[in-house]
């Protein structure tokens, strides 16, 4: 997660797909702008943060239930799968979670942390919404075994985003390339090996919302770490 802010920053690369946690950070830092997302064939370019558990647990959105028992975080620097679970937990009236958990893992993916839940090794487990849809239409045990118990405002999903020192021509020309794709064989081509139909045009403001869930954390987006000491 740190890399691409790194090699932005020091411009080995012109361009990158940041998350959305990971942009507001490195935008804070200076240095890039948003210029479109994917639009899946459903039509949808936003995704949810979720939390999930087996249904056997019998566990559900409240808080006080899930003393002692382990979670599955994704990474630090993740909405799903961290952000938005810690701030869920901090509404709910928990706001030292390593001592509310008697377990906490890092599985360093989303999918991961949901197959972590469905193996029993975790509790819960936070992840991406997106994630979990494309699990229930492969491993029939996610749908029978697995279900929400929380779930999180939309944020904009993976955008790709451009050096703000790129000259406005470039980017202009990458911008008209991503919106236009759709309209020809190559780049409807193109789109479907990313799963998508379109790009649609991502707007610094649509991350607002998650600025504010990290300003409740009391997270400062412009030094909170990339990379953390476990």
């Amino acid at each position: 997660y740190g890399s691409i802010h790194d090699e932005s920053r020091n411009k080995t690369i012109d361009a990158a797909f940041f998350g959305s946690f990971n942009y507001i950070m490195t935008k804070a830092r200076g240095g890039i702008e948003p210029v479109a997302r994917p639009v899946e064939p459903d039509g949808n370019s936003d995704y949810r943060g979720i939390i999930v558990a087996r249904k056997d647990k019998k566990l559900t959105g409240d808080v006080q239930k899930w003393k002692g028992k382990s979670i599955a975080f994704v990474h630090e620097v993740t909405t799903a799968g961290y952000i938005f679970p810690l701030w869920y937990l901090k509404k709910n009236g928990v706001n030292d979670f390593k001592e509310h958990f008697g377990r906490i893992v890092f599985t360093g993916s989303h999918d991961a942390a949901i197959l972590a839940v469905l193996k029993g090794q975790a509790d819960i487990g936070a992840a991406k919404d997106l994630i979990f849809e494309k699990l229930l239409s492969e491993n029939p045990l996610v749908k029978n075994e697995i279900t929400i118990i929380a779930s999180s405002i939309q944020v904009p999903s993976n955008s790709l985003c451009v050096r703000s020192d790129l000259s406005i021509d470039i980017k202009n020309s990458i911008k008209k390339s991503l919106l236009t794709m759709h309209t020809t064989p190559e780049g409807r081509e193109a789109l479907k090996a990313l799963g998508a139909v379109k790009f649609k045009e991502t707007a610094d403001s649509e991350f607002d919302s998650l600025r504010q869930m990290a300003a409740d954390l009391g997270i400062n987006v412009g030094t909170y770490p990339f990379r953390h000491k476990r």
